[in-house]
């Protein structure tokens, strides 16, 4: 009996069984637990072991757990049949028993394995308890007082410890938050003031913990598990946040930025190993987080070890973005060799698919981390209206469907794709044919982002007119104003002039914090007015990292809708169109087939006289105020019919960017409006969830855009988050961002 009491505890300690999360612990505790188990086998009833025996082998997967139960299970039956029993066979069959036990997969939660095997046992120790002599009853009477008051005594401990514990890592996630604040704001002392008492905090925390006298509470199970998580989580916290405030002292964000047009490359250089440590030890202690075993953790504990990893994944990616921006800004900024950079001003009061008709332009050169402006002007200079100069595009997806606007003549035509690469690539290819000089990238902004440079910059005097160009009128004054209240000749040089002294701004004069600068221009990504292109993979991919390469990118399985339209004119009339966009889909997620209706509401509030020819005239033969344009809608789903103002209409279909484009021509009359209904079906990949890609052109008036959800019968709408559900449709108001993804999730009724 003695030889497998021992062998059952050498396979207790052996099973990777994990009470407390502490592994010395863990050994001792399984293997005790084996022996005991064993023993008390060896005085129980034979009816237990079967009823132990069978637990196992009903709980078991693998193939060792089933094997051990099913032991268990012919001992007992054994037993049974020949009407015998001794201590050795009672042992062996609960030894086999415990094995089996020890060794259980998790399921269900974690910890289910353990409270299966704790109930597994009780009829073994509970029948050896009742047939034990008196004098083994008294004797495990007393251990379990001994027990019982080392119980309360280790909870007492563990109290304590988390008392203490607690503290420090509140006051740790405390001042950990005011610290990456400080840090997204650009203010080093508060970052490093901050971050420094997080990390004494912390370490005062993991400190407690690891103390001899809370050791004790590592060895008991369950609360172990705390101790083992709570540890981890002040270490983790410990070394983030010294590691983080290490790099806030040594970052000068007062000196890291746009002085006299010019930002120090040796500073920049000079923290770019902080910075990534930075960022390194943010994504280790995510990663070291994410491992832990947390589902035993109490309530409390959990919901500081919620709070810490939401901080830590708030400030993973600002801190990835900042490594990756560090890493390539000296090239960028011309660190080895000269960047020249185009950037095409678009003007969406003309409208082209990008945004805007490219009026004007500037070359703005980076050397050694100055910034120039080398040449502006307007986008006719770069045009070859009768072709004489035969220049010429490389052969690619721009060419054949954009044909029809003759870039290589009309260079303010290279924004008619919505498709940001193509355009650079197509300007990056014409511009030196017009000037003579390489560039490295192309950026494209419309009046709404100039206008939110002037944040940066202050307002700027146009000399050639009494305008004044702030922060909060110049967008308007140059999509509106000028064409009402500037005479047509000095017209002409308004928008060169309000490009060139802005980036004159740029490029000679100081800006504000990186943090201040992103939470300027941020806006204006997000709306599709601000966009980049460089022809250096590592720049293009930071440019893709942050949303700023403005490429169609069609879904692989949802349903995706972008409505464009070109100025057909050509004038600036589109100021004064508004569009009012309904999309109503039925989805069934057994086929992926969707049925979407598209209404398209276009209001027009030019009036037909009193304002210039180059706003409400046109070359279409068109009555003064008439908008003449091309509408097309971008969709994965195939066109059944469109109608125009009720009647059907001719609809035009090419293939674009793994895309169908439909096109509709429209003339929409002064003060009038015109409605554009197209019908689409088609499949989606089968799924119970329906996802909607809206995709928006940044026009003059953001496109009003509802959408609506309905699943077909059979189904119905269980979530549509951050959106209205109502019965079994969920409806959806899009905001004014570029790119927004619709989510809803289906199931059977």
């Amino acid at each position: 009996m003695w030889l497998v009491v021992a062998a059952s505890a050498v396979g207790g300690a052996l099973a990777d069984a994990r009470p407390t999360g502490w592994r010395p612990a863990d050994i001792a505790l399984t293997a005790a637990f084996a022996g005991l188990v064993s023993l008390a086998g060896a005085y129980a009833r034979r009816w237990s072991w079967l009823v132990t025996a069978g637990v196992a082998v009903a709980a078991g997967s693998g193939n060792a757990t089933v094997a051990l139960g099913i032991a268990a299970v012919v001992v007992g039956f054994v037993a049974v049949a020949l009407n015998a029993r001794s201590l050795g066979m009672g042992a062996t069959a609960a030894a086999l028993g415990v094995q089996a036990l020890l060794r259980l997969p998790d399921f269900v939660v974690q910890g289910a394995p353990s409270l299966v095997a704790a109930i597994a046992v009780v009829p073994i120790f509970a029948s050896a308890y009742r047939y034990a002599p008196g004098r083994a009853r008294r004797r495990v009477r007393q251990y379990g007082r001994y027990a019982g008051a080392l119980a309360v005594a280790l909870i007492g401990l563990s109290v304590a410890v988390a008392l203490l514990a607690k503290s420090h890592i509140e006051d740790g996630i405390a001042s950990a938050q005011s610290g990456f604040n400080g840090l997204q704001d650009g203010d080093r002392d508060l970052a490093a003031s901050e971050l420094n008492k997080s990390s004494s905090s912390f370490g005062d925390a993991a400190d407690v913990l690891g103390s001899w006298w809370a050791a004790p509470v590592r060895a008991v199970p369950v609360l172990g598990h705390q101790v083992v998580a709570v540890k981890a989580m002040a270490e983790e916290g410990h070394t983030l946040a010294t590691d983080a405030a290490q790099a806030a002292a040594v970052i000068d964000y007062e000196q890291l930025r746009v002085k006299g047009g010019a930002i120090d490359l040796a500073l920049l250089r000079s923290v770019q190993g902080p910075i990534t440590n930075t960022a390194a030890a943010l994504d280790a202690a995510g990663r070291h987080l994410d491992q832990l075993a947390i589902d035993w953790l109490l309530p409390p504990i959990r919901d500081r070890f919620d709070e810490l990893s939401r901080e830590i994944n708030r400030a993973r990616p600002a801190a990835a973005v900042a490594r990756d921006v560090i890493a390539v800004a000296p090239e960028l900024l011309g660190g080895a060799t000269p960047q020249h950079y185009l950037v095409l001003f678009g003007t969406p009061s003309e409208s082209r698919e990008l945004g805007g008709f490219i009026g004007n332009y500037a070359e703005v050169t980076a050397d050694q981390g100055k910034l120039k402006l080398t040449r502006s002007g307007r986008s006719l200079e770069l045009s070859d209206p009768k072709g004489v100069a035969g220049r010429t595009l490389a052969p690619g997806d721009y060419l054949e469907p954009f044909a029809q606007y003759r870039v290589t003549q009309f260079f303010g035509n290279v924004s008619a794709s919505p498709n940001f690469p193509d355009v650079a690539s197509v300007a990056e290819q014409l511009y030196p044919q017009a000037v003579g000089q390489q560039l490295d990238g192309v950026f494209y902004m419309d009046p709404y982002a100039l206008e939110r440079l002037l944040e940066l910059t202050g307002p700027i005097n146009l000399k050639d007119s009494d305008f004044k160009l702030t922060a909060k009128n110049a967008a308007h004054v140059l999509l509106v104003d000028q064409y009402t209240q500037v005479p047509k000749k000095e017209r002409v040089d308004f928008l060169d002039e309000a490009t060139r002294l802005t980036f004159e701004r740029l490029t000679q004069g100081d800006l504000p914090k990186p943090v201040q600068v992103a939470k300027v221009m941020n806006p204006m990504v997000e709306q599709g007015r601000f966009f980049a292109h460089s022809t250096h993979p590592e720049i293009e991919t930071l440019f893709q990292q942050l949303s700023l390469d403005g490429a169609v990118r069609p879904p692989s399985d949802g349903d995706y809708l972008s409505i464009t339209q070109t100025n057909e004119n050509p004038s600036k009339i589109d100021a004064y169109l508004q569009r009012d966009v309904t999309y109503d889909a039925t989805f069934l997620p057994d086929s992926g087939q969707v049925d979407g209706d598209l209404h398209i509401r276009l209001t027009n509030s030019a009036p037909a006289a009193l304002l210039p020819e180059d706003v409400i005239g046109n070359a279409q033969g068109k009555p003064p105020g008439t908008n003449h344009l091309f509408l097309t809608v971008y969709s994965s789903l195939r066109a059944t019919g469109a109608t125009l103002d009720g009647a059907p209409t001719n609809i035009g279909s090419i293939k674009r960017f793994g895309l169908s484009a439909y096109t509709v021509v429209v003339d929409v009359p002064p003060g009038g409006t015109a409605n554009v209904e197209i019908k689409l079906t088609g499949t989606i990949a089968r799924s119970r969830q329906y996802q909607l890609t809206v995709v928006r052109q940044p026009t003059v008036n953001s496109d009003h855009i509802d959408v609506t959800v309905k699943p077909k019968e059979g189904w119905k709408i269980v979530s549509f988050p951050g959106f209205q559900l109502a019965g079994n449709t969920g409806s959806a108001s899009i905001g004014e961002d570029r790119r927004e993804i619709l989510t809803a999730h289906l199931d059977n009724e």
